[in-house]
C-alpha cells in the first residue's frame, strides 16, 4: 500500500507557480502509482466556504482528483485553515462528476490511518503548533456554526476572496519578520512527540509548519511533515518505509 501526501500548496489565482506545480504533481508517475492520495489541506490560499465558483476557477486541481478516481485510486481532502467549510460543495461535485466518486472522502478533522502495519494520525498540522494560543482562538471562531452560516450563506465568494487574499498577505508579511526556522522545527518536533503520545500511535503525517521533515524519536515513533511544495518541489510517500519525491 503505497499512500501520498501533501499539502499548503496555497494556490492564489490560475497559472501561478503553485497551479503549474499541481498540474506537474497530477501527471507524476510516481504519484499515479497510490493507492491512496492524501490532501492535507491549504492547497489554496483562499477557499471558504460553499461556493461552486470553485470549481471552475481551479479546474487544474479538480479535474486532476477526477482523473485519479477514474484510476481507482482514493482520495481524501482534508481541511485546513485556508480551505474549510467546503463539504457539501465538494461532494456534490464529485457525485456530478464521477462514477467513481464512493472513492472521494472530505474530513474535517484529523484521522487515524494504518500503513503497512503501522498506526499514524493523519492531520492538518496545527495541533503540533501547540503553543500558538492565537491561531487556536481564530480556529475556535473560524471552525464555530455561525461562522460557517456566515460564509457559506450571507457572505458572497468575490467579498469572501478579497477578504482572504489581504488577510493571507498581511499574516505572511508579519510571519516573515519574526520566524526563527531552528526555533520552530524544534518546537514541532515537540508537538508531534505530545501528539502521537496522546493519540497512542506510531507517528504523525501532518503538513501546515511549512517545514519538511521525516524525523524518528529515539522510541521509533517518527513525525513526518508534507512541508512547502513551492519550496521543495517534492511530496510525501509512506509505504514499507517514507521518502520525498520530486514533482
Amino acid at each position: 500500500m503505497q499512500v501520498s501526501f501533501f499539502s499548503d500548496l496555497h494556490i492564489k489565482f490560475p497559472g501561478d507557480e503553485a497551479s503549474n506545480l499541481v498540474e506537474n504533481l497530477f501527471n507524476n508517475p510516481y504519484f499515479l502509482k497510490s493507492s491512496h492520495v492524501i490532501f492535507l489541506g491549504d492547497i489554496f490560499d483562499i477557499l471558504i466556504g460553499e461556493h461552486d465558483q470553485y470549481f471552475d476557477r481551479y479546474d487544474v486541481f479538480f479535474k486532476g482528483i477526477l482523473n485519479l478516481l477514474e484510476r481507482g485510486i482514493k482520495v481524501t481532502y482534508l481541511e485546513g485553515n485556508h480551505d474549510f467549510h467546503v463539504k457539501n460543495s465538494m461532494e456534490s461535485f464529485f457525485r456530478k462528476n464521477s462514477h467513481h466518486s464512493h472513492l472521494f472522502e472530505y474530513k474535517k478533522e484529523g484521522f487515524y490511518l494504518e500503513i503497512s502495519g503501522k498506526n499514524y494520525y493523519v492531520c492538518h498540522g496545527d495541533e503540533v503548533d501547540y503553543t500558538n494560543e492565537a491561531f487556536k482562538r481564530w480556529k475556535n471562531i473560524y471552525t464555530s456554526r455561525p461562522f460557517q452560516i456566515l460564509v457559506n450563506n450571507i457572505v458572497p465568494y468575490k467579498m469572501i476572496k478579497l477578504i482572504g487574499d489581504r488577510a493571507s498577505q498581511n499574516s505572511k508579511s508579519r510571519g516573515s519578520k519574526t520566524f526563527d526556522y531552528s526555533h520552530a522545527k524544534q518546537k514541532y518536533r515537540e508537538g508531534a512527540k505530545q501528539l502521537i503520545q496522546e493519540k497512542n500511535v506510531q507517528g504523525v503525517i501532518c503538513g501546515h509548519t511549512h517545514i519538511q521533515e521525516n524525523h524518528v524519536y529515539s522510541d521509533g515513533a517518527v513525525y513526518l511533515n508534507s512541508g512547502f511544495p513551492l519550496k521543495d518541489k517534492n511530496f510525501l510517500i509512506v509505504a514499507e518505509t517514507s521518502r520525498f519525491e520530486s514533482i
